[in-house]
């Protein structure tokens, strides 16, 4: 399964960025949905040129939960990541007007086989992101 879904992005920053030390961005995931799960979200320009991605390399960020030998979850993965950004990274996102979240999913299994899935109302996957900042501040009196 692959989702991709684009959304505008705008960091607001102008003379201000000369203050930032770093950006984390805190992804906080809660899956109900038997299958792991791939995140990566591209920052583009106006005319969806990537800048960066989120993760460096790609990789499966959330497992999939724990399921019976029936495919059904037994109880949810939860996770808290940071991804924390310097100054290089934060200065080629400062422009950015998109950001596009692709999420694959392949199968999941049971003692070492595939296993179907079944995916109910009631499964979910959430992600949920929010940022963090180290500003400094130099004043003179």
């Amino acid at each position: 399964i692959s989702l991709s879904d684009t959304s505008e992005f705008d960091l607001g920053l102008g003379e201000e960025i000369d203050y930032i030390d770093w950006i984390s961005f805190r992804v906080n995931v809660e899956n109900s949905i038997p299958l792991a799960a791939g995140l990566q979200m591209v920052f583009t320009d106006n005319a969806y040129v990537p800048v960066d991605s989120l993760l460096q390399p790609y990789r499966y960020l959330i497992p999939a939960p724990n399921v019976d030998a029936n495919g059904h979850v037994v109880q949810p993965y939860r996770e808290v990541y940071d991804i924390k950004y310097e100054s290089a990274r934060i200065r080629r996102i400062a422009d950015a007007k998109h950001v596009i979240v692709r999420i694959t999913m392949p199968t999941t299994e049971f003692n070492g086989a595939p296993v179907p899935v079944k995916i109910t109302t009631a499964d979910k996957l959430r992600v949920r992101m929010g940022i963090h900042a180290k500003v400094s501040v130099k004043e003179s009196f």
